[in-house]
């Protein structure tokens, strides 16, 4: 079976500077923890840190981690035997499994891809909130995607976006288009209407474009689609996909890409068994036999000194 894994750098801040703590610091004074003390629920997101790979056991560096994350569904499925009707309820918790490689010298993360389980925007959530976050001592976790070379910021630079287009998921519980509530834009507004005027029509899926046309006369304003674009909220299950085509300014051709599935570097391995310690030894063998992706993009970004401060939890 194939599993998609997702490319990030990771960083934790310290009143809004990056600082040079590795995150397998965090990690390993999480994992020391109970269970019930490493459990957090984050807006709606109930996480804990499930298990750690020995480090020691590392086919190439005692300093990587192997991690596993669990998420706890709130919708539970149902048992059932093929042909039969039987419906039966699970009674226990329902776990999502997300299995990361941490590259400790390139503070890069290899994360595998499970729609269901913790995704990027929760796992820096449940991380930073072990952290103080006093007003003159705010301490955060971010994973900043490593983009493909043919990324977000081609089309940032780009003078010339000729059509994007929105697919949109009508039956995902949260609908909210935007990544922060406050955000406003006049084609944020339009889509929002359409979004809510198909919903209504009893549509599950909704397909929206805003293009140059053939006659040209007036051209689509790149500044505002940018600025549409990088305040949506992509890690939400609202958007299927968001397609910009662009001429870019990197290859100096039309281009096509889907921004909500292609913002990050990305890689597809194939998966004999869904075991997470399997899985993590996979995601090592990724980044170490294949080129090392990844590898020196944390040099783009300035560091200051820092501790890893004390860690918050529950102590009961």
């Amino acid at each position: 079976m194939e599993r998609t894994i997702y490319f990030y750098n990771c960083f934790i801040t310290h009143n809004n500077q990056i600082t040079d703590i590795h995150i397998s610091e965090l990690m390993d004074e999480i994992r020391l923890l109970r269970p019930n003390q490493r459990l957090k629920v984050n807006n709606r997101n109930t996480i804990c840190l499930m298990n750690m790979v020995d480090p020691t056991t590392n086919n190439y560096d005692h300093n990587d981690r192997k991690v596993v994350f669990g998420k706890f569904r709130d919708q539970k499925p149902y048992l059932g035997n093929m042909g039969t009707d039987n419906i039966i309820e699970i009674n226990d918790d329902v776990l999502e499994l997300t299995s990361i490689f941490y590259r400790r010298n390139s503070r890069l993360i290899l994360a595998e891809y499970n729609h269901y389980g913790a995704r990027p925007e929760a796992l820096q959530k449940y991380l930073s909130s072990f952290l103080p976050k006093n007003e003159d001592d705010f301490w955060t976790v971010e994973l900043e995607p490593v983009e493909p070379e043919l990324g977000f910021h081609d089309i940032e630079i780009s003078n010339d976006i000729r059509k994007v287009s929105f697919k949109v998921d009508l039956t995902a519980r949260n609908r909210t288009i935007y990544a922060n509530p406050n955000n406003q834009s006049v084609l944020g507004d339009i889509l929002e209407r359409g979004i809510e005027t198909h919903n209504n029509f009893g549509a599950n899926v909704a397909e929206f474009s805003f293009g140059n046309g053939r006659k040209r006369n007036r051209v689509i304003d790149s500044q505002s689609l940018v600025d549409l674009l990088r305040g949506l909220d992509f890690d939400g299950d609202v958007f299927e996909s968001v397609r910009v085509r662009y001429k870019s300014p990197t290859t100096n051709r039309v281009e096509n890409i889907d921004v909500k599935n292609q913002g990050v570097l990305k890689a597809v391995i194939d998966l004999e068994n869904d075991g997470w310690g399997y899985i993590c030894d996979q995601l090592e063998e990724q980044f170490y036999r294949n080129g090392r992706l990844g590898e020196n993009d944390y040099l783009d970004y300035e560091y200051i000194p820092a501790n890893l401060p004390e860690i918050i939890y529950n102590e009961e």
